[in-house]
C-alpha cells in the first residue's frame, strides 16, 4: 500500500514551483495589458492633441483663404478711375 503521508513534500514543492510560475505569468500578461493599456491612453490623448492643432492650423488656413480672395476680388474689379 503506498503512504500518502511520504507524497506530501513532493506535492507541496511541485505546487509551490507551479504556483511560482502561474504568478510569474500572471505578472507579466497584467504587465503587458498595463503597458498595452498606457499606450493606448498616451495614443489618445496625442491625437486629440494634433486634432486641436490640425483644426487651428485649418481655420488659419481658412481665414488666410478668405482675406486673398477678398483681395483678389479687389484687384478684379475695374476700376473707375481708370476706365476713362
Amino acid at each position: 500500500m503506498i503512504d500518502i503521508n511520504a507524497s506530501i513534500p513532493v506535492v507541496t514543492t511541485v505546487g509551490t514551483v507551479v504556483g511560482d510560475i502561474v504568478v510569474a505569468i500572471s505578472y507579466m500578461i497584467g504587465g503587458l495589458f498595463g503597458l498595452y493599456l498606457i499606450m493606448f491612453l498616451h495614443r489618445i490623448f496625442t491625437f486629440k492633441k494634433y486634432d486641436n492643432k490640425l483644426e487651428e492650423i485649418v481655420d488659419a488656413l481658412d481665414s488666410m483663404d478668405k482675406k486673398l480672395n477678398r483681395i483678389e476680388r479687389k484687384l478684379k474689379e475695374p476700376n473707375a478711375k481708370t476706365k476713362k
